[in-house]
Order: structure tokens, then sequence, then C-alpha cells
């Protein structure tokens, strides 16, 4: 299964028509040959501008396609700890940006907003997509609920062994209570 997150980098226009066939080329493909057309899912945030998964033109679109089978999904509930990007990229952006002179203009911010970009350590997503990991796990154990401490691994430490891990397991009890609200 491959899972896809589209930014809202390209301008105008329905979703169908700026997801061109060229873009299917960055997608792993590994059922091509067993007759087996290759899920991909495309996960969009959920603002009222954006298509719905049943949209005609959409899905017309979508099955088009002979090597894979298209799917919209949105993204789950609208919270700032199950956004990856809220809960750490979009944060260190922003406390790095800061730290720069102050514009005046929206093209100071702008060009803050870039410098920090520019100069951001990519090496520091895989803590973030850790602390997400975190996150989700917590929520779980929590029923939901947002009332959690985030359980701290030592990054610094396990980068500096070189046993920093790229994910983490999910923990038994997360699993036992998801297995009980799944079976209830």
């Amino acid at each position: 299964m491959v899972s896809v997150h589209l930014m809202e980098r390209l301008a105008c226009g329905p979703l169908s028509t700026r997801f061109q066939l060229k873009d299917y080329a960055r997608f792993p493909c590994n059922r091509v040959g067993r007759g087996e057309k290759q899920p991909v899912f495309i996960q969009q945030d959920n603002p009222y501008s954006h298509i719905k998964k049943d949209d005609p033109e959409w899905v017309e679109a979508c099955s088009q396609h002979r090597h894979f089978a298209v799917q919209l999904i949105e993204q789950p509930a609208n919270s700032p700890d199950t956004n990856v990007l809220d809960l750490g990229l979009f944060r260190a952006l922003q406390s790095e940006a800061w730290k720069l002179k102050k514009g005046r203009t929206i093209d100071n911010l702008i060009e803050n907003v870039q410098k920090t970009w520019d100069v951001y350590d990519a090496s520091l997503l895989n803590r973030i997509w850790l602390t997400h990991q975190s996150v989700l796990d917590e929520i779980i154990l929590n029923d939901g609920g947002n009332d959690y401490n985030i359980a701290h691994i030592n990054k610094d430490r396990l980068e500096r062994m070189g046993k920093l891990p790229e994910s983490l397991l999910v923990s038994d009890r997360a699993i036992e209570l998801a297995r009980r609200v799944r079976d209830f």
C-alpha cells in the first residue's frame, strides 16, 4: 500500500486535473504483471474547498490508469497533535523564523520563511516522525483524549550512538485497547 499526502502546492483547479499521469511514475508498483492494481491512497485535509471522494470527475480520472487503483481519503480528525506537519515541522520552522530580523512586509515574511526552510536540517524530520508515532500511541492509551505526556526516548543520545530508529513499535497496551474497541 502506498500512502501519499498531497500538499496544496499546486495552485488551482480540481485535484483530478492537477494529479497528472506523470505523477504516477513516483509510486512504486509491485503488483504489475500479476493482474492486480497497486493501491494508491491520496490523502487530503478536510476544508470544504476540497473535492469529495465520490466526485464524478475525480472517479473518472482515477479509473483511467490501468496499473493503479487510486482512492481519495480524508485526513483523520483535525488535531494539531495528529498532523505531523503541525506537530513538528511547522513549529520548528516558525520558531527559527522568529529568530530572524522581523519583516515589515509580506515579502519580508516570505523571505524569512524561505531562509529558515533553506537551512533546515532534513535529518531532523525523522525525530518529528518518531514524536508523531509516540503521540498516536498516547492518544490510543488515553481513549482518544489529549491528556497525556509524550514519552521521551532520548533521541539525541540514540542518534549519537547511531541507534535512532526510523519508526517505533506500537505499545502492547495500545494494541490491546485498539483490539477491544474493534471487537466491541
